[in-house]
């Protein structure tokens, strides 16, 4: 039997069919019908600045050190 077959019998209960969860997977498996999977995000960066951009330099501070101290 399908193992997905709760959503579709929580859509039918919400409906207001009177249904038991065995009769909708023989239904379904009967009938081939199955529920979609949603599939998988592809690996990489969703949103946001990529962490390769480099900034310019805002307070043109100069590092540069004349003595030790």
């Amino acid at each position: 039997m399908l193992s997905r077959y709760r959503k579709i019998y929580d859509d039918l209960i919400d409906m207001g069919e009177v249904v038991s969860e065995n009769r909708v997977a023989r239904r379904l498996a009967f009938a081939g019908i199955r529920t979609q999977i949603r599939y998988k995000k592809k690996p990489g960066v969703y949103g946001g600045k990529p962490s390769y951009i480099i900034v310019d330099n805002t307070l043109y501070r100069q590092f540069t050190i004349d003595t030790p101290d």
